[in-house]
């Protein structure tokens, strides 16, 4: 199946559920860009437009539609509104990188090109933290010994902090892997090119290397906190002090301040119990 055919069922399901609710459909991210879509791998983001207020409990959707994970999140017209002045990510890229699958008017539509979302201190505050969550998910994948996993997800950690730094400093935000190779040359140098390059590359093969996954998050480990401005651990700290208390059962990262912190839960080898270690 091809992404136009995939479109028209989420549509579809979409229209089959809400009706007269919905006001847009538009899809964002990865699935507007063949290039950049890995099949199998990659997420179909999914942004609906409704005309009345939303239950918190349906803001955020996950469906499959023949196969396919679809991530929904639901706003109601005015929600869009305020996330554009609050500079959300979403609405920017709603404005740089989506399609419009469905729309219940032309005055829908020219609502949807008169959004207008600056770049602020919240924009990059989401960038930055969604860099240190994916490298998170890609600490805690490498535990699981997933190499392809582990490399997705550093993937969308140094696109996110990358993203970061091209909007702090040039005030754009680079979208497809072309525009995020430029902005890396440009402000970082060739050495997190290359790096970004060679994960770019390797998420689209069936299967990664445990060794290779394990020696790509401690070259991103060591050059992802100068990017987004936070004291990040080197990935062969983290490993050596996490294996020798025990093994890992769930791992993640956050920002305290302006450090980035690892929290794990542990099966401890010695008292054979689960114990929570912040790093």
């Amino acid at each position: 199946m091809d992404l136009k055919a995939l479109f028209d069922k989420i549509v579809h399901c979409v229209l089959k559920s809400y009706g007269e609710r919905v006001l847009a459909i538009i899809v964002f991210g990865s699935a507007t860009r063949p290039r950049d879509f890995v099949w199998g791998l990659s997420d179909i983001d999914v942004l609906l437009v409704m005309n009345d207020k939303i239950d918190e409990s349906g803001r955020s959707i996950e469906e499959s539609v023949d196969g396919f994970k679809v991530s929904m999140v639901v706003f109601e017209k005015g929600e869009v509104e305020e996330a554009a002045v609050a500079g959300s990510p979403l609405v920017h890229w709603i404005k740089k990188d989506s399609i419009v699958l469905y729309y219940s008017s032309e005055k829908v539509l020219d609502w949807l090109n008169s959004l207008s979302p600056r770049i602020t201190s919240y924009t990059l505050e989401v960038f930055r933290r969604s860099s240190v969550v994916a490298y998170g998910i890609a600490a805690d994948y490498y535990f699981q010994r997933n190499g392809r996993r582990v490399v997705h997800h550093l993937y969308h950690s140094l696109r996110h902090a990358l993203r970061y730094r091209s909007a702090r400093e040039l005030n754009n935000i680079p979208v497809s892997n072309e525009e995020v190779y430029a902005a890396a040359e440009k402000l970082c140098g060739r050495e997190v090119l290359e790096v970004f390059r060679e994960l770019v590359g390797l998420r689209r093969g069936k299967r990664v290397e445990i060794g290779v996954a394990d020696r790509l998050l401690e070259e991103v480990s060591r050059v992802i906190g100068g990017i987004v401005e936070l004291k990040f651990p080197r990935w062969i700290y983290v490993k050596y002090l996490l294996k020798n208390i025990g093994d890992p059962a769930i791992v993640s990262y956050g920002i305290e301040k302006n450090v980035v912190r690892v929290v794990a839960f542990l099966i401890a080898r010695r008292k054979r119990k689960y114990i929570r270690v912040v790093i």
